[in-house]
C-alpha cells in the first residue's frame, strides 16, 4: 500500500512539475523573435542591445547610398529598411526625432533590405526619385500614404516628373543595387528589419527613442 501511495505521490509531483514547465514556456513564447515586429526594450540605465561590431569602412560603405543630415557629421546611423515592415515605419519617426535633436552631429544613411516583391518595387521607386533629388520625399510618402499602392500615386504626390519616373521604373536599373544591399546586410548578420549600424555597431530590431538617444550619447562622449 505504501509503495503504491509513494508511486502516486511521485506521479503527482512529476505531473505538477510538467505543468509548471509548460506554463513557463507558454508565458515566454510571447517574446518577439521576428525582427520585423521586434522592439528592443532596453532601459537607458542598462547596456544597449548591441548585436556585434561590424568591420566596415563607413565612408566606402555609404558612398552610393542616400544620406540625410550633416554629410560631414562624425556619427553615422545606417538604417536597413523594408517598406513592408511596420516597425520600420516607427523607426522612421524615431530617426526623424533623433535628427531633429542632433542636426549637426549625425547623418542617416539608407540601405535596402528586401523581404518581398513590394520591397523591391518600393525601393526602386525611391531610387528613381533620387534622380530628381527626392529619395527621402519618396521614403516618407510610401510610409505615410501606406504600402502597396500604385507607385505613380506616390510620384505624383511628391511632384516627380511622371514620364521620367515611369521610364526609370520600367528600366529596373536599381534592382541589382537593392538586392546587393540585402545580400551585404545578411552577410553582416542582419536577418530582419529594422536594423541599424551606429558607428560600426550593429543593432537588429526596433529601438525606441530613449534607447537610440542613450546609444548616441555614449558614442558622442
Amino acid at each position: 500500500m505504501n509503495i503504491k501511495k509513494n508511486i502516486t505521490n511521485i506521479v503527482l509531483i512529476v505531473h505538477s512539475a510538467a505543468i509548471v514547465f509548460l506554463f513557463f514556456l507558454f508565458f515566454n513564447s510571447g517574446l518577439k523573435t521576428d525582427y520585423s515586429a521586434k522592439e528592443n526594450r532596453s532601459k537607458t540605465s542598462g547596456d544597449p542591445p548591441l548585436l556585434r561590431k561590424v568591420n566596415i569602412d563607413i565612408k566606402e560603405f555609404i558612398k552610393n547610398s542616400a544620406v540625410k543630415g550633416n554629410i560631414n557629421a562624425g556619427n553615422t546611423i545606417i538604417k536597413y529598411n523594408s517598406f513592408s515592415c511596420g516597425y520600420c515605419r516607427k523607426a522612421k519617426i524615431t530617426l526623424n526625432r533623433i535628427l531633429k535633436q542632433y542636426p549637426d552631429k549625425i547623418k542617416i544613411v539608407y540601405k535596402h533590405y528586401t523581404r518581398n516583391k513590394w520591397d523591391i518595387e518600393a525601393g526602386h521607386a525611391a531610387e528613381c526619385a533620387e534622380e530628381e533629388g527626392k529619395f527621402w520625399d519618396m521614403y516618407e510618402e510610401i510610409f505615410n500614404t501606406g504600402p502597396k499602392q500604385d507607385l505613380n500615386i506616390y510620384a505624383k504626390n511628391i511632384g516627380l516628373n511622371l514620364n521620367k519616373f515611369s521610364l526609370c521604373m520600367k528600366s529596373g536599373k536599381y534592382r541589382k543595387k537593392i538586392l546587393e544591399d540585402t545580400r551585404i546586410g545578411s552577410s553582416l548578420g542582419i536577418n530582419g528589419t529594422p536594423a541599424f549600424i551606429i558607428n560600426k555597431k550593429l543593432f537588429v530590431g526596433y529601438l525606441p527613442f530613449n534607447v537610440f538617444n542613450s546609444i548616441l550619447k555614449m558614442e558622442m562622449r
